[in-house]
């Protein structure tokens, strides 16, 4: 079964709004300038910043993640960012092939906890999932996060995705 699920509701984000900083990254380069921020005029490719976020969670994940539950992990379109940071972050959806009897047995012997914590609408939020979209978001913040946590997560796209490869600068 292949379920299709934004990076929005999983514990591994390619968000750079708050999440990934760059400021270390601006720092080194204003260092080596030897001089401010306001001496420089900088051009940023966050676009590129986060495909290659994108890439490299796909990697990631499937390094980490996969199980007798999540099969295999594809890419699915484009990286997403809005306009306005205001009610949402950069996003990319993925397609997840699923042992679906796997992933119902697994929901079967948590089916207490996860009638109590499965994602689901409420006062200012709408959930479109379907129930298979439904057990495997679950599943995947319960299970794979355990396997492979936001940290480790985290660390690991910043070891492999530098964000100055994606800055065009020169001094004023």
């Amino acid at each position: 079964m292949k379920i299709k699920l934004s990076s929005r509701y999983t514990p591994y984000t390619i968000d750079t709004y708050g999440t990934f900083t760059s400021d270390d990254d601006i720092d080194r380069i204003c260092e080596r300038e030897e001089c401010g921020y306001d001496d420089i005029d900088w051009e940023y490719d966050m676009l590129g910043y986060c495909q290659a976020l994108s890439d490299n969670r796909l990697e990631l994940l499937r390094e980490n993640i996969l199980d007798d539950v999540i099969i295999d992990i594809k890419k699915d379109g484009d990286v997403y960012m809005p306009q306005y940071y205001n009610y949402g972050g950069d996003e990319v959806s993925n397609i997840y092939v699923v042992n679906k009897k796997a992933l119902q047995d697994f929901i079967s012997k948590n089916k207490d906890d996860y009638g109590k914590n499965r994602i689901e609408s409420c006062d200012g939020f709408l959930w479109l999932g379907d129930e298979n979209t439904t057990m495997l978001e679950y599943y995947i913040n319960k299970v794979s996060e355990k396997k492979y946590s936001k940290e480790e997560y985290f660390f690991a796209q910043v070891e492999d995705v530098y964000f100055d490869e994606f800055v065009k600068y020169k001094k004023i």
